[in-house]
């Protein structure tokens, strides 16, 4: 058995979401995270949305589950949605390229790990 085994392998979901009104991050955040906990699918975690297009991050055992659970959601704050997914990978370039979201540039990938490690450090008094 290896590591990955034990701790999980990531699987990343692309989909596009069709909306009569602008659906925004909080609201879909929101309904996939109930939507997972009735389905017990595991936890769906949406890391790119751009009121169109985004990518949850799935564990590799729930990632048919979590396809189809993503094709049922209808509504999401109050509006009729229709969600389609067309991409899923082990790794978030792939989709990002599929899909046509601009990668991190290296300036700001640099910006988010300092910003992480200062989040992350313990406080400091004098």
């Amino acid at each position: 058995m290896t590591v990955k085994d034990k701790v999980g392998r990531i699987r990343w979901i692309g989909f596009l979401l069709d909306s009569s009104r602008r659906v925004n991050r909080e609201e879909l955040s929101r309904t996939l995270t109930e939507a997972s906990r009735m389905a017990g699918t595991g936890a769906i975690q949406l890391t790119v949305f751009d009121g169109r297009r985004g990518i949850v991050r799935v564990s590799h055992r729930v990632h048919r589950p979590a396809i189809s659970l993503l094709c049922t959601i209808k509504n999401v704050g109050g509006s009729t949605v229709g969600i389609r997914t067309v991409i899923s990978s082990g790794m978030i370039g792939k989709v990002k390229d599929f899909m046509g979201i601009p990668k991190m540039k290296p300036e700001e990938r640099r910006y988010m790990l300092k910003r992480r490690k200062r989040m992350n450090s313990p406080i400091k008094t004098p």
